[in-house]
């Protein structure tokens, strides 16, 4: 399902911290690779060529945080004066480390975020911020407890956003498209 007003950013949700995605990464490829590398090298075998080899065998090519642990997604949009947020899942019963051919379901409206009618700008980013931290403990959803929410993105850039203005425009181009209607 698509929101019925403009998305104004979205916000990955991750399977874990960064920290421990590639302490995970470390330990599996301690655990898999050392040893047959060690053993590769035991039978006369170069020790670089043999590492790289178990490691494209078992897909430890570089792995990247950012891109290969997302399992979801929370959409914040604007539906008349009113700020929502959505959220989307990956679906799996049960999530696994190496994420392939995910398929991201629609999970619902998690909250509204806050009206924006007599809001200035700042107590917007206040709500905003507000709802993150709420979202961040599992007090909206269960399914989210455990998970990392990223919000570096967001953090760098909610002080340049004017994000009244942006709903303002959001409310006068709806009236806009019902007037011509």
């Amino acid at each position: 399902m698509i929101p019925f007003g403009k998305i104004i950013f979205s916000i990955p949700i991750y399977r874990n911290t960064k920290n421990d995605y590639y302490k995970s990464i470390n330990e599996k490829r301690q655990k898999r690779i050392d040893p047959l590398t060690e053993k590769e090298v035991e039978l006369g075998g170069n020790r670089d060529e043999a590492r790289k080899f178990y490691e494209r065998l078992y897909e430890f090519d570089e792995p990247h945080w950012e891109y290969n642990n997302i399992v979801g997604w929370i959409v914040i949009y604007a539906h008349g004066g009113i700020l929502k947020a959505d959220w989307w899942f990956v679906y799996f019963k049960r999530i696994p480390r190496v994420l392939k051919n995910r398929n991201y379901v629609y999970m619902g409206k998690l909250i509204d975020v806050c009206l924006t009618y007599n809001l200035s700008n700042e107590e917007i980013k206040n709500c905003i911020v507000d709802f993150f931290r709420k979202t961040e403990f599992g007090q909206l959803n269960n399914k989210l407890k455990n998970r990392y929410i990223d919000l570096s993105i967001l953090s760098n850039t909610i002080k340049y956003m004017d994000i009244k203005k942006l709903v303002d425009d959001i409310i006068e181009a709806e009236k806009q498209s019902i007037e011509t209607k």
